[in-house]
């Protein structure tokens, strides 16, 4: 019987013990970006959750970073990880908003993001 050298035994057991310990999704991740966010919606659901930490217009304050920046570099999944998780000092949101209104608030921050970079009116 061949064994596999203890280098290559150990290195295949940290990559399989990576993907399986990586991030987890949130549960209500995938509920969340099955639904049709409404901008509209959101913008209530942004100044009463998030504008005393990232500022009425989203430019940032020394508690929260400047969100269009951050979310021109992440994706839905990411930024619906962070409403609901919390991420550094932001705090989860998962017991606060339900899926719809997590769909609203990614709304509202898409849309902010192609009003400032211009995308749209």
């Amino acid at each position: 019987m061949r064994h596999l050298p203890l280098s290559l035994a150990l290195c295949l057991g940290f990559v399989a013990s990576s993907v399986a310990c990586g991030p987890e999704t949130h549960e209500r991740t995938p509920m969340v970006l099955e639904r049709t966010g409404d901008a509209e919606a959101g913008a209530p659901l942004y100044a009463t959750h998030c504008a005393s930490c990232h500022a009425e217009d989203g430019t940032g304050t020394p508690q929260g970073p400047n969100l269009p920046n951050e979310t021109n570099h992440h994706s839905d999944e990411e930024i619906v990880e962070a409403i609901l998780s919390g991420r550094g000092t932001m705090p989860a949101f998962d017991d606060d908003l339900g899926d719809q209104d997590v769909a609203d608030l990614l709304a509202f921050l898409r849309a902010g993001e192609a009003r400032l970079s211009g995308v749209v009116e």
